[in-house]
């Protein structure tokens, strides 16, 4: 963590404290942070979207396309993506928007077992593929299947399994014993409690 020493650092309760004061510094004033939780052992990087681009310049993401069968298929290896669709432009709307597991799970029975699962794609929920945070949080309101698999874009990468009933028993105990106030953003909890699709 020697690279980072410099950066200011908060602790993970200081830091939801004050989150309005920690997000006008990292995307107003660009000054990254570093939060830590369990005395230093975890550690993430807040980084604005605006000073993100100017890093990912140095990196070299190749799309590669085919067609077969009348169905464009689009890969970016780097990141162990595939989408398909009728139309070029179908295969790349599946490629807009990438939902990333940004924390390790919060500590609970139900997560134990599995890997650090930060920084994968979410390929698909019981083998639907995702194409946005929204769909991914609609998928899981409409699920009625009685177990959840989530699958990652990375060929390496284990599926993890979860009950729904447990999960869905044991959501309100995670979140309070974590200090989390609400279970989803404004916007995500509208598509939550939205009627679900027929």
């Amino acid at each position: 963590m020697a690279a980072v020493a410099s950066l200011p650092t908060r602790g993970l309760s200081e830091a939801k404290a004050a989150l309005s004061d920690v997000m006008s510094g990292v995307v107003h004033n660009h000054q990254p942070t570093v939060i830590e939780r369990h005395g230093g052992k975890e550690a993430m990087l807040l980084l604005g979207l605006s000073d993100m681009g100017p890093l990912l310049d140095h990196f070299s993401f190749h799309t590669l396309s085919s067609v077969s069968d009348g169905e464009f298929m689009l890969r970016q290896e780097e990141l162990g993506l595939v989408a398909g669709g009728e139309t070029f432009e179908q295969a790349a709307a599946e490629l807009e928007e990438l939902v990333i597991i940004s924390s390790p799970f919060f500590p609970h029975k139900l997560a134990n077992g599995y890997s650090n699962a930060t920084g994968s794609v979410v390929y698909s929920i019981n083998g639907t593929p995702v194409k946005s945070l929204k769909h991914l949080v609609a998928l899981l309101r409409d699920l009625s299947d009685p177990f959840v698999t989530i699958e990652f874009a990375s060929r390496s990468g284990e599926a993890l399994v979860f009950s729904r009933s447990a999960i869905m028993a044991a959501t309100d105990d995670i979140l309070t014993d974590n200090g989390v106030r609400a279970q989803g953003s404004p916007d995500m909890l509208a598509v939550w409690q939205a009627k679900p699709a027929n």
